[in-house]
């Protein structure tokens, strides 16, 4: 997955600065802030998709509850056969999220590599531009989200949708992150 995310980052750069020739260092200090709002706009948009692609790898909470009385309940043999079918079952909602990752590879690697080999002159522009993107990506958007999270939390004892609205978000940043 982090590997997904920063090819969506530098797929986002290369298009960026591709559309916009005339993003130099030489043209003055201006160009610092069009190179952090591609910093930005990568970063956004690769947390928007692997968050929808994190979609396709999350664990119900119905399911674990199940397997949770199984294992209260002391029913050992059930809950290994009820193991087996849920992880066939997960093992198959996650195949295209895999696929998605894998076109999201080979694509972010064709455009980022053309990128540089053609575009010479923007070469140090991608890198300040990709560097933008990676702090934000995961310093600033994870604190971000982890606010939300919070803020969710402490709205749980009140409204049972915020309660499911934070629990889901924070397994989407846990499985975004690769993280149990």
């Amino acid at each position: 997955m982090l590997i997904t995310e920063i090819g969506l980052m530098i797929l986002v750069i290369s298009i960026l600065l591709t559309l916009d020739e005339n993003a130099k260092l030489s043209n003055g200090l201006i160009i610092m802030g069009y190179l952090f709002g591609y910093g930005l706009a990568a970063s956004t948009f690769s947390n928007l998709v692997m968050y929808c692609i994190a979609l396709s790898f999350h664990f119900p909470q119905d399911l674990a509850n199940r397997l949770y009385k199984l294992v209260l309940f002391n029913g050992q043999l059930i809950v290994l056969k009820e193991w087996e079918i849920i992880t066939y079952q997960q093992g198959l909602k996650s195949i295209p999220g895999v696929i998605i990752c894998a076109i999201i590879w080979v694509i972010s690697l064709y455009v980022g590599l053309g990128f540089t080999a053609v575009w010479n002159d923007q070469n140090f522009e991608f890198l300040i531009s990709f560097g933008f993107a990676f702090i934000l990506n995961f310093f600033v958007m994870e604190i971000i989200v982890e606010g939300f999270i919070t803020i969710f939390y402490l709205g749980r004892r009140r409204f049972n949708c915020i309660k499911r609205f934070g629990y889901t978000l924070n397994r989407l940043r846990n499985y975004r992150c690769l993280s149990p």
